[in-house]
């Protein structure tokens, strides 16, 4: 039995000495792959350390494969196998995880990177900008930043990204893609093209797009008609455009591929109609003067979700904390000193705050079990019947601001009835062909729109 025992023991040992020789042997050639890297004026390198695909994401400095067989290591075993920096992070939907650091050759250290403004460039100079990036994690003597990117050139085999170190310094990556895709291209519908649901014809004219230097925005273009009258006026649509190797913007996607799909929700806008029985309605609001708050009671639930208004705000300086007006001041003289901040904390001591200024009347409201802004509309109708919207500008958790922009032929010091309605949109799809940029190499052809 003693005998059993320890050859068992041995071949544990021989096992993971194997594992630690392997361990080694994949460090030296990682270290031999060179990683994509700008040194700066201080000595220190900037450089990438890895990319991740998907939702679930896992980064590890070393081997993986050690990093777990580490964890089941027996007793003293474990000092055979150096530990790996591991760290993991998931997002609500799949992106592109660039891991980056700065390394500074003279301590041997790695540091945070400071590093902001990255932007993707694909091979037709086509420019993406990554809005979310930050620490991706810290261990002993080692630290790693993460850049989320929503749309790269995934037909590429490498790509450019661009960041810049504070205050001015550029750099410049090349970056090898592991996640090249290549699935046949779509083919584009002449437009325009229509589609109906429910008797109303939802109709794409065509799409815009607005070019200028290195950037570019993209403007469907609908016709909506109910029988003979022109509804367009009573619907608002949020497109997103999608392409056909899993890139999806609501804006910025490459003008290269053959097709585009676009992804068309039509909310209906405050001009529309709705049964009174969809409608949530709280009277007598008034907007107060310039500097002061009106608090707001009312709490209600339409469609099944909760409405809580906490006040109506003159135009001015304020901050809220966990629902309530701490500070209030007149507003600025002039639109540069418009701002909002928000921030959110959970926990025995949840906080909620909200500061802004702004030199428009604000409607704060807490709203339950919405996933966006858009799936209700906030408006406002006067004694005559005519109505004027809340415009959705920020949020923290549950609680959301809108400005309340009155209209110049609306008695803004009278009462309004204040309305609160859940959306029901139409939900449909077009297959388009992108709009091109003009010709780069003509002089003079930026700046330009083209259908």
């Amino acid at each position: 039995m003693r005998l059993r025992s320890s050859l068992l023991v041995v071949v544990l040992v021989a096992g993971f000495a194997i594992l630690a020789v392997a361990w080694f042997f994949l460090a030296s050639r990682r270290a031999a792959t060179p990683l994509p890297r700008t040194k700066l004026p201080d000595g220190t390198w900037a450089q990438v350390e890895g990319l991740t695909f998907g939702t679930n994401h896992t980064f590890t400095k070393g081997s993986p494969l050690l990093t777990r067989v580490r964890q089941y290591a027996p007793g003293k075993l474990k000092d055979l196998l150096p530990a790996q920096f591991s760290t993991s992070t998931t997002m609500g939907e799949e992106m592109l995880l660039l891991w980056y650091n700065r390394f500074d050759p003279a301590t041997g250290a790695y540091t945070n990177a400071n590093l902001d403004t990255f932007r993707v460039i694909d091979e037709h100079g086509c420019v993406f900008h990554v809005n979310s990036y930050g620490g991706g994690g810290t261990g002993p003597g080692y630290c790693v930043g993460t850049a989320y990117i929503r749309v790269f050139p995934r037909r590429q085999k490498t790509f450019k990204v661009r960041a810049q170190s504070f205050p001015t310094t550029n750099i410049v990556w090349v970056v090898e893609n592991p996640f090249v895709t290549n699935p046949p291209p779509w083919k584009p519908e002449p437009t325009p093209v229509t589609r109906e649901r429910d008797g109303v014809q939802f109709t794409l004219e065509g799409i815009r797009g607005h070019f200028h230097g290195t950037d570019a925005w993209f403007e469907p273009r609908f016709t909506i008609m109910d029988g003979e009258t022109n509804r367009t006026d009573w619907y608002r649509p949020r497109a997103e455009l999608v392409d056909a190797t899993g890139n999806r913007d609501s804006n910025r996607l490459c003008p290269y591929e053959p097709a585009w799909k676009l992804d068309v929700t039509f909310y209906k806008s405050y001009k529309a109609p709705f049964p009174a029985d969809q409608v949530w309605r709280t009277t007598n609001a008034v907007v107060p003067p310039e500097g002061q708050v009106v608090a707001l009671s009312e709490t209600g639930r339409v469609a099944g979700i909760m409405v809580k208004l906490i006040a109506l705000c003159g135009a001015g300086q304020f901050s809220f904390s966990n629902g309530v007006c701490v500070a209030s001041n007149v507003p600025i003289s002039n639109s540069s000193g418009e701002r909002f901040s928000s921030s959110y904390s959970s926990g025995p001591n949840a906080r909620v705050e909200l500061t802004f200024s702004r030199n428009e009347p604000s409607l704060i409201v807490e709203i339950g079990s919405i996933k966006r802004a858009e799936d209700l509309l906030i408006r406002f109708r006067d004694s005559e019947g005519r109505t004027f919207p809340a415009e959705f500008r920020g949020s923290a958790d549950k609680t959301y601001r809108y400005d309340v922009k009155i209209p110049k032929n609306f008695n803004a010091s009278a009462p309004f009835d204040l309305e609160v309605i859940p959306q029901n949109p139409v939900r449909l799809g077009y297959m388009v062909e992108p709009p091109r940029p003009p010709d780069r190499d003509r002089p003079g052809s930026y700046g330009k729109t083209q259908r």
